[in-house]
């Protein structure tokens, strides 16, 4: 944190008074984002009226991304910065402080959903305690994993957006209603998807940020860790428990997240004759993903297609 406070005085000292937006954004309406979802959801209301940069760049793990100088004076810049809050972007709220007067109109969209703790212990592989302390779990910030969510994200942004730039108003209420449509269909898709289902547990080995469409679908989630946990080798205790769960509840999938080791999935894999399947957290994408054009909503009906075989 020391470094990204000398960044931020210099780039205090740098912008002075009247900060320089970035080359060609002069007037065109520009959103600023730390990570994807809300980048994309920008890009989705404001279409070409609107330019959007995503500070984390494609294929960062976002919980690693740390702001340049570059990346302070661009925040400065723009007409509207959205970042997520809590630990996904905790960064974000000091550069936005030190930036005093220059801080554009920003959004913490954790702010406009209820926010959920992240799952017990005892749902991500270690053995139950009594008197566990559920309120001293962390906040669980990954709230555009819900559909839900993402509405009610999107609608907040459309309405900031339409605030701030009363000449294409119009166009992005229209956006955003109907991107709203399509997020519904994703949320019945999902719905659909649980009505079938013959099963409601699944089992991450890796980390579950899948926290919000978990409450949303009723699901019981097992993990080898939280959903903000940096271990990436969970103890041999955590994979005999997962291997028992799998066993005793028959589960026919293990997932893992996009982009994350496969070696404690395969390991349960062999033991338990489960398949290994991926869920796509949308929290970043990676320049490939981009290039073929995948975006929020693809990835999200893909994780629906994914969750119908766990479930089946």
């Amino acid at each position: 944190m020391r470094k990204f406070a000398l960044l931020l005085l210099c780039a205090l000292l740098l912008t002075g008074c009247a900060a320089q937006a970035p080359a060609g954004t002069e007037d065109v309406f520009t959103v600023v984002t730390t990570i994807y979802p809300p980048a994309d959801f920008a890009r989705q209301i404001g279409g070409e009226a609107v330019k959007v940069i995503q500070l984390a760049p494609p294929g960062a793990e976002a919980h690693d991304f740390v702001p340049s100088l570059t990346d302070v004076n661009t925040i400065a810049s723009c007409d509207l910065f959205l970042y997520i809050g809590g630990d996904t972007d905790a960064w974000a709220l000091e550069a936005l402080d030190s930036l005093g007067d220059n801080a554009p109109p920003a959004l913490c969209l954790s702010d406009y959903v209820e926010l959920l703790h992240e799952l017990p212990l005892a749902c991500v592989g270690e053995e139950d305690h009594t008197g566990h302390d559920h309120e001293a779990e962390a906040l669980d910030t990954h709230i555009w994993t819900s559909p839900r969510n993402a509405i009610t994200l999107c609608q907040t942004i459309s309405q900031e957006m339409q605030q701030l730039d009363s000449q294409n108003s119009a166009l992005y209420a229209a956006n955003c209603q109907e991107y709203v449509r399509q997020l519904e269909q994703l949320q019945a898709e999902f719905e659909t998807v649980m009505d079938q289902a013959r099963r409601t547990s699944i089992l991450f080995a890796d980390r579950m940020p899948f926290r919000y469409l978990a409450e949303d679908l009723g699901l019981t989630c097992y993990a080898a860790f939280q959903g903000c946990s940096a271990d990436t080798e969970p103890s041999l205790a955590t994979i005999a428990f997962l291997t028992q769960v799998i066993e005793r509840e028959q589960l026919p999938v293990v997932f893992c997240l996009e982009n994350s080791d496969p070696t404690v999935a395969d390991t349960l894999c062999q033991a338990t004759g489960a398949q290994k399947r991926v869920l796509h957290s949308c929290h970043n994408l990676t320049t490939e993903e981009l290039a073929a054009g995948w975006d929020y909503l693809s990835l999200m009906h893909e994780n629906a297609a994914a969750l119908a075989a766990a479930v089946q």
